[in-house]
């Protein structure tokens, strides 16, 4: 993950790519101007970039997320163990508050159609609630 959390802040600022730096800079500045074509309608990366300008992002297979976070020149990777995807946006804005790079007030930013509170129901096939998922994570410096 440490390696993806560098791929994503020289992504964000292009500092320590060289040579490279202009082709990065360009996409970079491609995935901010058509987030869509990133991501998708509606999702996480998606909304993530259009509602927070100062940021890139990518997901990967099986829960992986990289964000990027251009002024800060900071990367983040993050992987969900078990592939649920839906945990993603809990855990990113549970690191990045934890980081100082969001407020609690800007998951409300994100509330459609992705939950980034704190609690997520975990539901049964008769749709009945049958436990929750949570963050609780300390990141260390």
């Amino acid at each position: 993950m440490s390696a993806a959390a560098t791929a994503y802040a020289r992504l964000a600022n292009g500092d320590g790519t060289g040579s490279h730096r202009g082709a990065i800079v360009r996409i970079r500045d491609a995935m901010k101007s058509h987030p869509w074509m990133v991501g998708g309608t509606g999702r996480f990366d998606t909304l993530l970039m259009e509602r927070f300008p100062n940021m890139v992002t990518k997901s990967g297979a099986e829960a992986f997320q990289g964000i990027g976070f251009v002024a800060e020149g900071l990367g983040m990777g993050l992987k969900i163990e078990d592939g649920v995807e839906a945990i993603n946006a809990m855990v990113a804005f549970d690191a990045m508050e934890q980081l100082g790079l969001t407020r609690v007030e800007d998951r409300v930013k994100m509330l459609d159609p992705w939950d980034t509170s704190t609690d997520l129901a975990v539901y049964n096939w008769d749709k009945v609630v049958v436990g929750h998922s949570e963050v609780r994570m300390k990141l260390r410096r």
